[in-house]
């Protein structure tokens, strides 16, 4: 049996580095090194299902699963205990047929797809902590034409942006009603695909930021990501990064769909505030990520203007065996913050490495050696 544990990296200044910038997605002049970081939560006591999704709502942790009896689990990130569950699937009171393949936090409601029933469904989630059994706040219907058919709808102030399988245009924009205004943008890349199907072999995730009215677009299994603005003319991109490794896809039982083992993992997970955007990042093969559950290592920074600021990479996390750090007669966990924060660390610090395979441990170590 997996378990899977939800990790906060802590220490983003221990070890830093600059290296030359290149035009790949992952090359940064400024590197941080994440080499410690504390469990929040373990599923140990209660297995669930892979984390597809994570959102935040004021000290709550929301994850999103797959293959689990409850679509989401809420955890309080300060004492790290799981507070509530909620989303079963079914008809009856508070259950749904479907949430749809994303989810969103607007004020205090959690807010998903019903694809089947082409609805917005707004849940109250102090609602849901409180343990309360009516938490549907509304239910609005979304658009579904023969050349409109969204697959992910974000917000963006009183207005929406949709993406899916469209005839024109990869991004859709809903007014307040949920009118269509228009669809807008492509590719910025040769495709295979035409019309409607381009939306199934090339998936966009999308991310918002209502105070810059900008919204971030990242192409599924790939190193592209894009930030388009949103004005009373419609949306428009204003920046598109230096790409590398464009979706591969092929023809299977008659459609089109990934290659997974010619396609990488890419941009993993979407995350942003108002000042920057963090991408979740791997540049294994599509089919090794999945086999790992869809884990990364790497989580880039950008400002909303496209210019990197900061890469954040685990480098002892992903080594199973024991590693120690030692100052003077102590010694700590190198795996541990609160360890760590225990030593003097303007002394200089030992790593001792618990196994004989630690060689590619003593490369990626070697830069930062006395």
């Amino acid at each position: 049996m997996k378990f899977y544990y939800i990790y906060l990296m802590l220490v983003p200044f221990i070890f830093s580095c600059s290296r030359k910038q290149e035009n790949s997605i992952n090359q940064f002049d400024n590197i941080v090194n994440l080499s410690v970081s504390d469990s929040l939560f373990s599923d140990k006591e209660l297995p669930m299902g892979t984390i597809m999704g994570m959102k935040s709502w004021k000290d709550i942790l929301i994850t999103c699963h797959n293959a689990d009896d409850y679509r989401y689990s809420f955890i309080d990130s300060k004492t790290g205990k799981l507070i509530a569950r909620w989303g079963q699937k079914g008809n009856a009171p508070n259950e749904f047929i479907d949430f749809g393949s994303d989810f969103y936090v607007q004020d205090s409601l959690l807010v998903f797809l019903s694809s089947m029933k082409k609805s917005i469904n707004y849940v109250s989630i102090p609602a849901i902590l409180r343990g309360e059994k009516e938490v549907l706040v509304k239910t609005e219907i979304y658009p579904y034409t023969a050349d409109f058919r969204p697959l992910r709808i974000v917000p963006i102030g009183n207005r929406k942006v949709a993406t899916g399988l469209f005839k024109h245009g990869v991004l859709g924009v809903l007014d307040e009603n949920n009118n269509i205004v228009g669809t807008y943008s492509d590719y910025p890349f040769p495709y295979e695909a035409e019309g409607l199907y381009r939306g199934t072999a090339y998936q966009l995730v999308l991310s918002c930021n209502t105070y810059r009215q900008r919204l971030l677009a990242s192409v599924s299994h790939s190193d592209i990501f894009e930030i388009h603005e949103l004005d009373t003319n419609g949306l428009h991109r204003v920046y598109v990064n230096n790409f590398n490794k464009i979706p591969v896809v092929q023809m299977r039982d008659g459609r089109l769909g990934i290659d997974d083992s010619k396609s990488i993992g890419g941009i993993l997970g979407l995350f942003n505030t108002d000042s920057f955007i963090y991408l979740g990042y791997s540049n294994l093969s599509l089919k090794e990520v999945s086999l790992n559950d869809y884990r990364f290592d790497e989580i880039l920074c950008f400002d909303w203007n496209g210019n990197k600021v900061k890469k954040f990479v685990s480098i002892v996390q992903k080594y199973s065996y024991e590693i120690d750090l030692r100052s003077d007669r102590y010694v700590v966990d190198a795996k541990s913050i609160l360890g760590i924060f225990s030593l003097d660390l303007a002394k200089p610090l030992t790593v001792e490495i618990h196994s004989d395979k630690r060689d590619d441990l003593v490369k990626e170590l070697k830069e930062f050696a006395a």
